[in-house]
């Protein structure tokens, strides 16, 4: 709760009313179940995450315009999981410390 109240001040101006709203319904619902119904809390809980959850996912997408359907442009990056071998490899003397000594 007091990191939910956190949240809807650090990110006022980024969500819409709507979500403000269910946020704060979702808030008071989780508040009443600590209080007075203890069976309620984890749904109560559940459900502040999973509009907490929509929310981000909403201001990330917000935040990176255009990013998804973005073409990847050739040559820019090499396969995930391979890297590139250009041959260079080179030879380095080192010393092993040991710290219990």
């Amino acid at each position: 709760v007091y990191s939910t109240e956190n949240q809807l001040k650090d990110l006022d101006e980024k969500l819409s009313d709507e979500q403000k709203k269910n946020i704060g319904d979702a808030k008071t619902r989780l508040e009443t179940a600590m209080k007075e119904n203890k069976e309620d809390i984890k749904p109560a809980m559940d459900e502040l995450n999973k509009i907490w959850s929509e929310a981000s996912t909403e201001m990330y997408s917000k935040e990176q315009p255009g990013a998804e359907g973005q073409p990847e442009t050739a040559g820019e990056e090499a396969p995930k999981g391979k890297k590139k071998d250009d041959g260079n490899v080179e030879e380095a003397d080192y010393t092993i410390v040991d710290d219990d000594k």
